[in-house]
């Protein structure tokens, strides 16, 4: 289920930079984890979605450790 959010997402970033005469490559998404569980951070990411963003150093540096440790299964 995220996977598809994640594409139908993808896919609008795609037209609005059609639309604007930009490359959609000139976009970058920018997923942010704040308050989101190690599973579904890793299931974002199993998707291609490789960029987070966080709010906070501490959290930030939690996520990126378990993220690390199961880096393996992505």
């Amino acid at each position: 289920m995220l996977c598809d959010r994640l594409e139908t997402i993808n896919q609008k970033i795609v037209q609005a930079a059609e639309r604007s005469g930009r490359s959609a490559d000139s976009v970058r998404l920018i997923a942010v984890s704040k308050r989101q569980s190690m599973e579904k951070i890793l299931q974002v990411a199993s998707c291609g979605q490789l960029l987070f963003g966080e709010n906070y150093l501490q959290e930030a540096r939690e996520k990126i450790s378990g993220c690390e440790k199961n880096s393996a299964g992505i």
